[in-house]
């Protein structure tokens, strides 16, 4: 990666929070106070933070998981915000060990992948809620075994998981922090994930894909982690930037997502 491109690229489009990120990614330090407390103001009382981070709306999974990748930019993620999240988590956990959005969230018109409805929200909530709880430190509790026991009843025979693409690769970086690189959830599905043709990909999924895996200890040298970071090194933009699949207005994001797997190998 052409480091110094990308960082140019973030300075130069960036806004106030974005290149804060760059800059605690660069330099291993902490966001300025300021930053954390838009973000204590924003959390509900439950702990989880609302749909469209609109103060007021009720709690909502994935915007709670998109804070916590917020916090692991600032180096924060040992914050009391952070383990508020973890409280609301486990709060709103089903029987059956799954996690889904509430439905008091489809008075707002959330957006395909947050309804409630549909099952495949339902597997894509379980995987990401339960990726943070382990890297929170949750990995050998058994609420988060119990996630991972309602996703391997939905896995394909191919090793993917049912559901969208992004599902597979946060769910096995899941089973791989709860039982091991060596499990056949893990193995398999990185097999299903890494037959996928190099253009179907955009840069910003390989990206997060990386990261996900390096929070699983996944070495850079494994042969999954080589095939991947292959293909996200090849594809950063003449202008330093790397394309994100929700158009170029998230540049900059996955731009940072890039660069925070080059911090993730050691790298920067």
């Amino acid at each position: 990666m052409d480091v110094e491109k990308a960082v140019e690229f973030v300075r130069r489009k960036g806004n106030e929070k974005e290149i804060e990120r760059l800059d605690c990614i660069l330099e291993d330090r902490k966001a300025e106070t300021r930053f954390v407390e838009e973000l204590m103001r924003l959390q509900n009382y439950d702990g989880g933070f609302p749909l469209d981070m609109g103060k007021g709306k009720p709690s909502a999974l994935m915007p709670s998981g998109f804070v916590l990748r917020q916090m692991d930019d600032f180096n924060m993620l040992q914050s009391d915000i952070a383990k508020k999240v973890a409280s609301f988590f486990f709060a709103v956990q089903e029987e059956d060990g799954s996690w889904n959005e509430s439905e008091a969230i489809l008075a707002y018109n959330p957006p395909p992948w947050m309804n409630p409805k549909d099952v495949r929200v339902r597997i894509l909530s379980t995987a990401y809620v339960g990726f943070w709880l382990a890297k929170l430190g949750y990995s050998k509790d058994g609420r988060v075994k119990e996630a991972c026991g309602f996703l391997a009843r939905h896995r394909k025979e191919n090793g993917a998981l049912e559901g969208f693409r992004h599902t597979t690769w946060i769910g096995v970086s899941l089973f791989a922090m709860v039982h091991g690189k060596g499990n056949a959830a893990t193995r398999e599905g990185l097999e299903y994930l890494a037959g996928i043709a190099e253009d179907q990909w955009a840069p910003s999924q390989i990206a997060w894909l990386l990261w996900c895996l390096g929070s699983a200890k996944f070495p850079k040298d494994n042969r999954f982690m080589k095939h991947f970071l292959n293909i996200l090194l090849k594809n950063q933009n003449p202008n330093g930037s790397f394309t994100s699949e929700d158009g170029p207005e998230f540049s900059v994001n996955a731009t940072l997502e890039a660069m925070k797997v080059h911090r993730c190998f050691g790298f920067l």
